[in-house]
């Protein structure tokens, strides 16, 4: 098990510990997507500043956004209203980003799974 700074362990943290394990939840739930999947293309335009790669596994299109700038990033959101996220609170990816100069961003430092329709 980790050994924190002071020395205890990682289970002493209650809210880290809940952190680690939903990440293993979605690594595992994603796993099947990454490995089976085949590379598709990302079917909107991807601002710069945003990586991006996309699956097709099982009749469904899978795209990962990924943001590990220092800013936050314009993303059209009509290009995200077929989408469906993925380990999110809330399901329309658009009500995920923040507001930023009249539009919507993509937060700093913030990945999103999405879920095309079948």
């Amino acid at each position: 098990m980790p050994k924190s700074a002071d020395g205890r362990e990682l289970t002493s943290y209650p809210e880290e510990w809940q952190a680690l394990a939903r990440v293993a939840r979605e690594t595992a739930a994603v796993r099947p997507i990454l490995e089976s999947g085949v590379e598709a293309a990302v079917p909107f335009a991807v601002p710069p500043g945003v990586a991006a790669r996309a699956w097709r596994f099982r009749g469904r299109l899978y795209v990962l956004l990924v943001n590990d700038g220092a800013l936050a990033v314009p993303i059209s959101e009509e290009s995200l209203r077929p989408w469906r996220a993925l380990f999110e609170v809330r399901a329309d990816a658009r009500e995920l980003l923040g507001a930023c100069g009249g539009g919507r961003c993509l937060p700093a430092e913030r990945v999103l799974w999405l879920e095309g329709r079948l």
